[in-house]
Order: C-alpha cells, then structure tokens, then sequence
C-alpha cells in the first residue's frame, strides 16, 4: 500500500521492482541474498546522512561502508551532481504502480534520476526501473543514471570506486509498460506460484 501523494489516502499501487522481478527476475533466476541487500541499504542510510549532513567517512566505522560512501563524495565532486531530492515517491496512476527514487537532481546542470547500486555490473533491469520512475514523473527526457559504488581491498584497507552507467535506450519505456500491463492480466496469484516454484527447484536443486 502507498500513499496517494494527492489525496493522502492509502491505495494499492505495485512496486515498480515487484512488476520487473515477478516478470523476468525469477524466471531469469536473478536474486539476491539477504547479506547483499543488507549492505547495500546501510550504504544508502549513509549517503542520505551525508546529503543531510549528519555523518562524515570518519564517523563509519565499517571501513568497506565508509569506503563506498567515499566513493559516492568523489563522484559528487567531480561530476558536480547536485541531489535536490532523496528517496523520493513517485506513482503513475495509469498503470496503478510506484518507486522509490533514490535521488533526483541535476548532472550536468540538466534533469536526471540517480539509482544507486552496490552491484559492480550494470543490468538492463535496471533501465526499465528508472524509465519507469521517469515515466511516473512525466519526463521521458529525464537523464537515467546508475550509479555503481564500489571498493577494492589490498590486505590493509578499502578504497572507493565508483562507474556512472547511463540508460539511453528508448525502449526501456516500452518494456517496462509491457510488463506494468502482463502483471495485473495474469494476477497476483499466477506470480505467487511462479516464485514458489522456483523457491522449490532452487531448494531440491
């Protein structure tokens, strides 16, 4: 359930990630262990801090997470990205789904939606969630930027690295509404069975 930024009511709008990740992600086998999502939420709580100002590097002691929050601060410097809102929620009513946008704000002194990984590798996944959030925004001219944050470890400590990926291709849009469209045509339980059958075949090997 999300709140209708309109009407303040509650409504039941779809995850733009449920929608990809019923559609492809499972059938493709792509998933992630709980480990995985973990850190990468508490390298989002640290960005945000340090937008809002309340955390610096030094502050975190996890030396792998103050190295990608690093990372973040470089990109931010030398590309001048400047966020103007952080997690943001965005609905498209036509479609009855909803994101959360990591950041949006200017690259290059131009619109642009920024999607923060802790995947080293980009992932057309990836370009169909943030067309969809440029979609649900009206803005299909929108700059789509992935941001990766990294480290690499020499035995004594963690440095930062960071790849901007840019989603350009225009068929992202066209996709994504195919598979906002498939979801609620098949239903809910149709996607419910699909994730308990690979549950099973991925435990009985």
């Amino acid at each position: 359930m999300w709140k209708n930024p309109d009407t303040g009511e509650l409504e039941d709008f779809l995850r733009v990630t449920e929608i990809i990740w019923d559609v492809l992600g499972w059938t493709t086998k792509v998933h992630f262990k709980a480990a995985k999502a973990d850190f990468g939420t508490r390298v989002h709580t640290h960005v945000e801090n340090w937008i809002a100002g309340t955390v610096h590097p030094e502050d975190i002691s996890d030396l792998n997470e103050r190295a990608h929050l690093e990372a973040y601060i470089q990109f931010q410097d030398q590309t001048n990205w400047q966020p103007k809102e952080i997690e943001k929620i965005v609905y498209c009513h036509k479609r009855r789904y909803a994101g959360r946008v990591d950041q949006i704000g200017l690259y290059a002194g131009v619109p642009a939606i920024l999607d923060i990984k802790t995947a080293a590798a980009a992932s057309k996944f990836t370009g169909y969630q943030l067309a969809a959030y440029a979609s649900a925004l009206g803005d299909h001219e929108m700059t789509r930027i992935a941001l990766h944050l990294n480290s690499e470890h020499d035995g004594e400590q963690y440095t930062g690295k960071y790849h901007v990926h840019f989603y350009r291709d225009p068929m992202d849009f066209h996709v994504f509404n195919a598979l906002a469209v498939l979801w609620p045509a098949m239903g809910a339980k149709h996607w419910q069975n699909q994730k308990d059958l690979f549950k099973r075949v991925s435990r009985d090997g």
